[in-house]
């Protein structure tokens, strides 16, 4: 008796957790890109490097659909905001290395990506994984500084 109340209970618990999720609604591109400037800086870190992280999938997507000039778009969108969470989190001084780990893993993405592509819309993405190199960089110089000699 217990074991099939204890059962019956964990699946509702389940199922609870399942609708809830499904409530939950899917945020576009441009809701998150709109809902950065509203955000305190240590928030808009992990925004930022959704909508970063989101634009390198879009864009994947939309170069393999053929639209070359929109994905040039959603890569220059990866660096910008990027950029922005990199600034923010050495502002706050929060959440670095996450990030840091995020840059690494959106450049490994862009690193697939590019040899995806074509010879001629390779550099968009190698320029993109550079800038991120860039960001990474800084980001490890703010949170271990420069040795004192």
């Amino acid at each position: 008796m217990k074991r099939g109340v204890i059962t019956s209970f964990c699946f509702l618990l389940g199922l609870s957790a399942g609708l809830a999720r499904a409530a939950q609604k899917f945020e576009t591109l441009d809701e998150m890109k709109a809902r950065v400037t509203q955000v305190p800086a240590d928030e808009r870190v992990r925004i930022c490097t959704g909508i970063a992280r989101r634009a390198v999938e879009e864009a994947k997507e939309r170069y393999a659909k053929g639209v070359d000039e929109e994905s040039k778009l959603l890569l220059h969108d990866a660096e910008t905001y990027a950029e922005q969470a990199a600034e923010a989190a050495i502002h706050t001084k929060k959440h670095e290395k996450q990030l840091e780990i995020d840059l690494r893993d959106i450049g490994h993405h862009l690193e697939a990506l590019k040899r995806e592509l074509a010879p001629e819309d390779q550099p968009y993405a190698e320029a993109a994984v550079g800038h991120l190199e860039k960001l990474r960089t800084r980001l490890l110089q703010s949170m271990f500084g420069k040795t004192k000699k």
